[in-house]
């Protein structure tokens, strides 16, 4: 019993010690506009991809004290993100990070990969981002602690470390179509800036 209480308390520490491990970042931030802070009608470098415009609200909020963008869905059967493109290298790992708010449904931070010719490569990582306000389990069978959202407008940063790493029936990416919006469902997320550079685990 000893043995068993120990073994899972290693497991725990080891676990502990890779959440705790930080990484060193070693390139520019690779994403254009990244602010939101230059444009005419929407901001540059971004494009819009909606599976149905007319239930979304996309607005460029400009201000002061920084520029956000802000995406809103009446309606639960479609999905809708801001997009670009980026180039990157194989087998390299990569940092995003997003700074929102997210005071509603479920959100997406979605990566998908192409070759040097933009054809698809099916590399495909995502990242889920789900709000307790409005959902039907929370808090009865999800505490809302547990949920990434708020119910008021403050800034968060979300953090999100992938590789460039080929698995099964997939090659490396060299260019990478970076998606963050809203994952069917009635949803709002606000995003003030989002990054990404190359980092070394």
């Amino acid at each position: 019993m000893k043995k068993v209480i120990l073994v899972v308390c290693l497991i725990a520490m080891c676990c502990f010690v890779n959440a705790a491990a930080k990484v060193k970042i070693v390139s520019g931030n690779l994403i254009k506009n990244s602010d939101f802070s230059t444009g005419k009608i929407f901001p540059a470098d971004w494009l819009i991809s909606l599976m149905a415009p007319e239930v979304f609200n996309i607005d460029w909020v400009r201000q002061k004290d920084g520029n956000y963008l802000s995406m809103e869905s009446l309606g639960p059967d479609y999905s809708g993100y801001i997009t670009q493109k980026v180039k990157v290298k194989k087998n390299t790992w990569y940092r995003i990070k997003a700074r929102l708010s997210h005071t509603m449904g479920r959100g997406l931070i979605w990566i998908y990969g192409y070759d040097a010719n933009n054809k698809s490569v099916m590399f495909d990582r995502r990242k889920y981002l789900s709000s307790f306000v409005g959902h039907p389990l929370v808090p009865r069978f999800i505490r809302k602690e547990l949920m990434n959202g708020s119910e008021d407008k403050s800034w968060r940063d979300v953090i999100f470390d992938f590789q460039t790493k080929p698995s099964k029936n997939q090659l490396a990416p060299e260019i990478l179509r970076l998606s963050f919006g809203i994952y069917f469902t009635n949803a709002k997320i606000m995003f003030k800036s989002i990054k990404m550079w190359e980092i070394k685990k």
